[in-house]
């Protein structure tokens, strides 16, 4: 991996050595890590987008989500016990990879695609994720963007 930060941000997880595979250049830049307890998703977050602070709330939410039951990827701690580092001007930080099927193809919903039972599993997910964050009691400090 040609990037400085990929390099520095494994070894913050110690992860150094790993295989490292791009799978997604948007908002952050999503790597595949080969683990050796299996895969996992390194972000480096685009500088000036999320602070610190708005990042580690979304993993302490995420971590509340996944241990009430919903499939999402789950955080995982630095070597340092901390959810989230400081690479250069980069927050970086490391999910558990979840693999899926993507609905669209070429700009075309596949044709194999099981839409009525796609929107059940979707809608009860939903509802599950309503349920645990209206739950939650946030951590000190949380905070998030409003979408309005």
């Amino acid at each position: 991996m040609n990037d400085p930060r990929v390099v520095d941000a494994l070894s913050l997880w110690g992860l150094g050595g790993c295989s490292v595979t791009l799978v997604a250049a948007r908002e952050n830049r999503v790597f595949r890590v080969e683990a050796p307890a299996g895969p996992l998703a390194l972000r480096l977050h685009r500088p000036g987008y999320r602070s610190q602070v708005e990042l580690a709330s979304e993993l302490a939410w995420m971590a509340a989500l996944e241990g009430g039951g919903l499939n999402v990827p789950r955080p995982v701690p630095a070597r340092d016990g901390s959810l989230c580092a400081t690479v250069g001007d980069t927050t970086v930080d490391v999910l558990t990879y979840l693999d899926g099927t993507p609905l669209m193809k070429e700009g075309q919903l596949a044709q194999d695609a099981d839409l009525s039972g796609i929107a059940l599993r979707l809608g009860g997910a939903l509802a599950r994720l309503h349920d645990i964050s209206d739950g939650w009691d946030a951590p000190a400090g949380f905070f998030r963007p409003a979408w309005d």
